[in-house]
């Protein structure tokens, strides 16, 4: 059986005002990095609350996808002060295989305004 629970669910992703941010995140499987690339379509996505429509689409990297890692990327314009939408909410990161969607990280952001302006 798997080694790791899916979707995993790391630590509040913290986020500081204007500052691009990346997060990697390596899945294992059986004590084995997971190969993942049969996978297609990698996406996520930020979003106040599940619910909400305020969706922010984040850059997937997937370039090492088949040693089970996957970095998502949030531009430091999306959590600018003034003009920024990615604050404190949630966000997760999927793909597609045989055309059904499996969700393999999620988790929380949190959002901090810079001091330097």
């Amino acid at each position: 059986g798997d080694a790791v629970k899916i979707p995993v669910v790391p630590s509040p992703w913290e986020l500081y005002a204007g500052d691009p941010a990346a997060l990697s995140v390596r899945l294992i499987v059986d004590g084995e990095p997971a190969d993942l690339s049969e996978y297609e379509g990698w996406r996520a996505q930020w979003r106040t609350m599940p619910g909400a429509t305020d969706a922010v689409d984040l850059v997937v990297d997937a370039d090492a996808v088949a040693d089970g890692v996957l970095v998502v990327h949030v531009a430091g314009a999306d959590t600018d002060a003034v003009t920024g939408r990615v604050r404190s909410g949630v966000w997760d990161l999927q793909a597609v295989l045989g055309g059904d969607s499996r969700t393999f990280v999620r988790g929380s952001t949190t959002w901090r305004k810079d001091v330097t302006r």
